[in-house]
């Protein structure tokens, strides 16, 4: 198939005057002008006849300023793409190595034109071939040589190895390369040593766990004691092992009314501090909410969040949660007020009362042999105290 022919806008002219103005048939005219098809002729009218404004339609203005706008359009959806692309090769806050910059052009030539890659990533595309032209770099060849020996050290030694002791095999052996160089050529290779120890995760969310609504919403003020107790759970290192440490906080006088420490984290450890907090607190006063995060690996939600319990004090049941993520738990209890109680437990509070040391109801942080938490409150407190009434959760 041969390629169209040109016309001059002179012939087009002359021979679209011809049809409209002589009435003249498009073939002849085609013919004579020396036109290949007819039916370009014919479209030259049918489009001569919207700008002279003797049918409806879009002139050719109107059609070559929506040409342009969707080729502008298809041109900026192309550069998103790019950048999309693009991002697991940029670091926010600095501009890759031209290298890198190279090497992603070189990855998706076939998918795009190198020219809007390189206006895309701001890479000049005159350096772009004329890197491809250039034949590698010294410098480049040595790190070649030195990323072999490097990565070799490195799996000799079961891939424990991290800079410092990769740096002094090699110099062992006779190859000379700085420390610099080899932390440089390790990250660019994606090989780490081996780190001693590590953090621990106390909470990992559970996406499809259902969670209930936000009691808290951010505002942690308090107007009386026992209106709002947050909870959380933190960890230290020690000679046995690691250790786990559960509380509660009361937000009004900020002191810790519950806590338990365990070397896991099961159920056990929330569900002891949060009993331990209402054991010891009288919560008749009003309405009290829990808060805590959304942790819920060993079922930790179901303890800290949805309280369950199979007896509170005299016989007062109250309501089993499920496992999920939760914000807040609302635990209502008789209506008396009890102001004079609310007074003695704010005294209480900001006196300081000590929690460790055997003058308090709880012994201190002894052996591991030892509680820390007595297991006297669990057996008989519920029975000389005054009914704390229902657990009733708030989803």
């Amino acid at each position: 198939m041969g390629r169209p022919r040109k016309y001059s806008d002179e012939i087009r002219r002359r021979a679209i005057d011809e049809v409209i103005e002589r009435g003249r048939k498009v073939t002849d005219v085609a013919t004579e002008f020396g036109i290949g098809s007819p039916e370009t002729l014919r479209n030259w009218v049918k489009q001569a006849r919207v700008d002279r404004g003797i049918e409806p339609g879009p002139t050719s203005e109107e059609l070559a300023e929506i040409k342009r706008l969707r080729k502008e359009v298809a041109d900026q959806q192309r550069t998103i793409e790019i950048l999309k692309a693009a991002t697991t090769y940029f670091r926010e806050g600095s501009r890759p190595p031209l290298e890198v910059l190279i090497g992603f052009v070189n990855e998706h030539h076939g998918r795009w034109p190198v020219s809007a890659m390189c206006e895309a990533i701001g890479l000049n595309e005159r350096t772009f071939y004329a890197r491809q032209a250039r034949p590698p770099s010294p410098r480049a060849l040595a790190d070649e040589t030195h990323k072999r020996a490097i990565r070799r050290v490195w799996e000799a030694n079961y891939r424990c190895y991290g800079a410092r002791r990769v740096h002094r095999a090699l110099h062992r052996e006779g190859h000379v390369v700085a420390r610099c160089r080899v932390e440089r050529l390790m990250a660019e290779m994606g090989i780490a040593g081996v780190i001693r120890g590590g953090r621990k995760r106390t909470t990992v969310v559970d996406d499809a766990a259902a969670r209930p609504p936000d009691l808290v919403d951010r505002r942690f003020v308090a107007g009386r004691p026992n209106e709002l107790w947050v909870a959380d759970i933190t960890y230290a290192s020690t000679w046995d092992g690691w250790l786990y440490a559960a509380f509660v906080l009361d937000v009004y006088s900020r002191m810790i009314v519950g806590w338990q420490i365990a070397s896991h984290l099961r159920t056990d450890l929330v569900l002891d501090a949060l009993e331990m907090a209402i054991w010891r607190r009288d919560l008749s006063a009003g309405v009290l909410v829990h808060h805590s995060d959304a942790g819920c690996q060993g079922e930790i939600n179901r303890s800290s969040q949805h309280l369950s319990m199979t007896e509170v004090s005299d016989g007062a049941t109250t309501a089993d949660g499920g496992q999920g993520a939760s914000s807040g738990d609302a635990f209502a209890g008789p209506a008396d007020p009890g102001a004079s109680r609310g007074a003695r437990v704010l005294a209480s509070d900001r006196a300081g009362q000590a929690h460790r040391g055997s003058s308090g109801r709880c012994r201190g942080v002894g052996p591991r042999r030892v509680a820390l938490v007595s297991s006297r409150w669990r057996d008989d407190a519920f029975a000389s105290r005054r009914a704390v009434g229902s657990v009733s959760v708030v989803r």
